[in-house]
C-alpha cells in the first residue's frame, strides 16, 4: 500500500486509500465505526481494553462477556478494513501493551488535524492568512461523525469543533464581504446555513452578499425563510440589524 490513507471525519466518516473508500453512512454497525473512530483520533496512544468498553456500551449494555464482545467487534472491523486493500485490518490495527493502537507506519491525513492546525495559526499569528481561514471553514463539510451523534464521546468533540467553525467563519464573512468576494461568501453561507438555521449573522452576510451580486429576489427569499424559521422554532423576530437589511 504505497498511497495515503486520507480520512474524513467532519460530516461523513470514511477511509480512503489506493482509490477505494470506505464510510458508516450504508453500515448499520454504529460500533464498529464507533471504535474505528475512536482509534483513528487517539491514533499517537495505545487504547487500552477497559476504556475501549466503558467508551462503546453503556453498563447496562456490557453483558456478562464485554472482554469477548470487543474481540468480536474488532474482528468485524478489521473485516471492514480489508475492503481497502488485502490484509488492511490486521496492519493498521495493532495488538500492543495490553490494548490497541492505530498503526501510524502508514501515512495518513485527517481532516480534524487539518482543521486543528489552521484553527491554531489563525489564532496565534498577527497577521492571519485570509487563505487559511477560506480553506477552514471548507474543511468543515459538516458536523464531526454526525452519521454518530448519538455516541456519549463524540458529543463534546462534536461542540468544540462546531463552536471553532462558527468563530472563524463569523471572522471571516465580513472580511470577504469588504474584498467585494461576494460570490464567494453565498457559496460559504449556503452551506453555514444548513449547519446554523438560526444565526443571524451568517444570515445577515449571506443576505448582504446576494444584494451585492444584484440578487434581491435570493436575499428576499433568505430573510423570508428565516423570519418563517424563527417564529415557528424559536417564538422571534428577526433583529432590528436584519430587518435593516431586508427593509
Amino acid at each position: 500500500m504505497d498511497s495515503v490513507l486520507k480520512v474524513q471525519m467532519l460530516g461523513e466518516f470514511s477511509i480512503t486509500a489506493n482509490g477505494k473508500s470506505i464510510s458508516n453512512q450504508d453500515n448499520r454497525s454504529h460500533k464498529i465505526w464507533s471504535l474505528l473512530a475512536y482509534l483513528i483520533i487517539n491514533h499517537n496512544k495505545v487504547v487500552k481494553q477497559d476504556e475501549l468498553i466503558q467508551i462503546l456500551w453503556d453498563e447496562d449494555d456490557r453483558g456478562v462477556n464485554p472482554v469477548g464482545a470487543l474481540k468480536t467487534l474488532f474482528y468485524r472491523a478489521r473485516l471492514e478494513l480489508d475492503n481497502l486493500w488485502a490484509g488492511a485490518g490486521t496492519q493498521l490495527i495493532l495488538r500492543q501493551d495490553g490494548g490497541y493502537t492505530w498503526n501510524n507506519d502508514f501515512a495518513m491525513t485527517l481532516d480534524v488535524e487539518d482543521f486543528e492546525k489552521l484553527s491554531e495559526k489563525l489564532e496565534t499569528e498577527s497577521d492571519p492568512d485570509l487563505e487559511d481561514a477560506v480553506q477552514l471553514v471548507h474543511l468543515y463539510r459538516g458536523e464531526f461523525l454526525e452519521h454518530l451523534s448519538a455516541e456519549l464521546w463524540v458529543m463534546p468533540v462534536t461542540a468544540y469543533y462546531h463552536n471553532t467553525y462558527i468563530f472563524h467563519l463569523q471572522r471571516l464573512l465580513p472580511i470577504l464581504l469588504e474584498a467585494g468576494r461576494h460570490q464567494e461568501v453565498m457559496d460559504i453561507c449556503q452551506m453555514a446555513t444548513v449547519l446554523e438555521p438560526y444565526n443571524e449573522e451568517v444570515h445577515s452576510c449571506y443576505m448582504r452578499a446576494c444584494i451585492h451580486a444584484g440578487q434581491q429576489k435570493r436575499a428576499v427569499e433568505l430573510y423570508q425563510k428565516l423570519s418563517e424559521r424563527l417564529l415557528s422554532d424559536l417564538g422571534v423576530i428577526p433583529s432590528e440589524g436584519t430587518r435593516e437589511i431586508y427593509y
